[in-house]
């Protein structure tokens, strides 16, 4: 006897079902009604939402764009069209050719000069109305005045002097032309090294200020951070070397060990003032912070290293405003690197001293004096030249003294009470 399951009996489709269906119908065409209305809203507005179509849009920016789309019933239609206007380019009439000179890893005093083509490429005569170099350590012809003619070229040749303190330096020369809103920035770039590059070469450990010059707050872990680190040395020729001492004493090494590994052309070395009273300037010792860390090395083209310490501590002294009707001169280098010196045999060295701009050269250079026991300093010979008077100074170390030489000298003018000091840095050998 099979089995089989009972019919379902018919059944039509009840009123409630039918009502349903007809809001649903209604909802619907509601719906299609307002977003119809909306697109083409945006479409007149010239407002576009699509991101597909620029993706490049910020979304921040998307959230900017789709509040005014919001909004585009209330607006007129011009007022909100999109649509960019061509801007007429106010095109240069010259050309600068090259309009950046790079040097690259130059020498402590190296003088270099560069060459730059300035071209009119305009069918009026250009006229360079003014030329202003950002350093006087970067000097060039004063071309102000000049007239070029439609397609004439004139050289223009930068001169950087030879500084001696390591580091990137980057200057520019600034010509402003006739007829011609926009001026013309020609760098000029480079960066000294002896045979040896430190990395950094200045010890940024200056507390940070605002506007205000109000010093700001830090963590520890900032404090840490701006006060050590580690220090790259690096030959330029890739000759290994060694390095004999920090600051004349034991060498902090990052992984090297220098009784049992092989010289190197590369090392790391830790530095750290921590130690050292921000206010006092001195460490536990009585000892002050020094200006600059000097690394001592068997180097032949570099044995000091010096990098500069920068601290409200290590600041050079420099004369103020209210030193300036008594004041006119400072010294063009506050720290003079002698590299190898021969233990109590006297050496001669040039030192420039800067007057301070729109002041009287009035005053004279009279005496020098060692503020070191280490070394004894005579002034043999002074001379003036443009903005400079150049002191010789003969220094002769302590007989008995080898290794690190570290002190000032100081120099005193005419001018009562006005003085200014040198810091000396050398490798003395027998």
């Amino acid at each position: 006897m099979s089995f089989s399951s009972a019919p379902s009996p018919r059944r039509g489709i009840s009123s409630s079902t039918i009502f349903a269906l007809l809001v649903v119908g209604v909802l619907v065409f509601i719906v299609g009604f307002v977003v119809g209305r909306k697109s083409s809203s945006e479409k007149t507005t010239g407002i576009e939402l699509n991101s597909e179509a620029d993706d490049t849009v910020a979304p921040k920016q998307n959230q900017e764009i789709a509040a005014e789309a919001s909004d585009a019933k209330s607006v007129d239609v011009q007022a909100v069209d999109t649509e960019s206007q061509p801007v007429e380019k106010n095109i240069a009439p010259y050309k600068i050719e090259p309009a950046e000179i790079d040097f690259g890893i130059i020498s402590p005093g190296t003088e270099l000069r560069g060459s730059v083509q300035i071209t009119n490429i305009s069918d009026k005569p250009l006229t360079i109305t003014k030329q202003v170099s950002s350093c006087k350590c970067t000097t060039a012809q004063d071309l102000t005045g000049r007239t070029l003619a439609p397609g004439e070229t004139v050289e223009l040749n930068p001169l950087i002097e030879g500084r001696t303190w390591n580091g990137p330096k980057r200057d520019k020369i600034t010509l402003v032309f006739s007829n011609h809103p926009e001026p013309a920035s020609i760098w000029v770039k480079s960066n000294v090294a002896r045979a040896i590059v430190a990395e950094p070469h200045t010890l940024k450990a200056a507390r940070r200020v605002n506007k205000q010059n109000e010093v700001l707050p830090e963590t520890p872990e900032e404090k840490i951070a701006r006060l050590s680190g580690v220090i790259n040395l690096q030959s330029r020729d890739e000759q290994p070397f060694r390095i004999l001492t920090l600051n004349g004493g034991e060498v902090p090494f990052v992984d090297f060990d220098p009784a049992t590994d092989e010289p190197r052309s590369s090392y790391e070395i830790r530095w750290d003032l921590r130690d050292f009273d921000e206010t006092t300037c001195l460490d536990a010792q009585g000892n002050r912070m020094l200006d600059w860390w000097v690394v001592e090395t068997d180097h032949p083209g570099a044995p000091i290293v010096d990098i500069r310490v920068r601290h409200i501590c290590t600041l050079p002294e420099m004369p103020s405003r209210a030193d300036l009707p008594g004041r006119h001169w400072f010294p063009g280098e506050f720290r003079m690197v002698l590299d190898e010196i021969k233990a109590g045999e006297p050496m001669e060295f040039e030192l420039p001293l800067k007057w301070v701009p729109h002041a009287t050269p009035d005053d004279t250079i009279v005496n020098v004096v060692s503020e070191s026991e280490q070394f004894a300093v005579q002034l043999t010979d002074t001379w003036d030249e443009e903005l400079l008077t150049m002191c010789r100074i003969r220094i002769t170390p302590d007989e008995k003294l080898r290794g690190l030489l570290y002190g000032n000298c100081r120099l005193y003018s005419t001018q009562p009470g006005h003085s200014a000091t040198v810091m000396i840095i050398a490798r003395v050998v027998e």
